[in-house]
């Protein structure tokens, strides 16, 4: 899973985020590291570094508790480059749970039981996008085609999943 994060998210850069490497903004490596660090600390990060920042992002967010690996995959993603509070938001509207922002037993349950939660989220990334860029054109608008060529192997990856529901649903 970090390995497609890292090949969508590229180096460093300073954007709307402020300076970011790999796709870790320096707020967020600061949350995680528990001091403030400089610019050229972030641009200065290493690949294992990264890696390892996505191993506990993963690992603190049970991630493997979601059982279809593309699903997980999306998951991923959509916290990395959305936030996890709003993934989790957004998968709770679609599951009909508790709107709370926290990933727990209950929503990964739900996750699990709803093959078509997968579409959901996708269509909900999309829309997020298009908000942004709709809302503050000045700040977003110039991103909005790499957001939507990073969901590329998304939409590729509905076919897998369809399939695989249909053989869950003949046996």
């Amino acid at each position: 899973m970090t390995d497609f994060i890292l090949g969508v998210e590229g180096g460093y850069t300073v954007d709307h985020a402020g300076a970011t490497n790999y796709g870790i903004t320096k707020s967020t490596y600061e949350a995680f590291v528990g001091y403030k660090v400089a610019d050229d600390e972030i641009e200065q990060m290493t690949i294992g570094q990264a890696r390892m920042f996505y191993r506990v992002l993963y690992d603190g967010h049970r991630l493997h508790l979601i059982k279809n690996e593309q699903l997980c995959l999306l998951v991923f993603d959509s916290i990395v480059h959305s936030g996890y509070r709003w993934t989790a938001k957004a998968l709770q509207r679609e599951l009909d749970v508790t709107v709370d922002g926290i990933m727990g037993p209950v929503t990964f349950r739900a996750v699990n039981n709803k093959p078509d939660i997968y579409m959901s989220l996708l269509y909900a990334r999309v829309f997020l996008f298009a908000r942004l860029a709709w809302r503050n054109e000045e700040k977003y608008l110039r991103y909005l085609v790499g957001w939507n060529k990073r969901l590329k192997p998304f939409y590729l990856n509905m076919y897998k999943i369809w399939d695989d529901n249909a053989k869950l649903t003949e046996s």
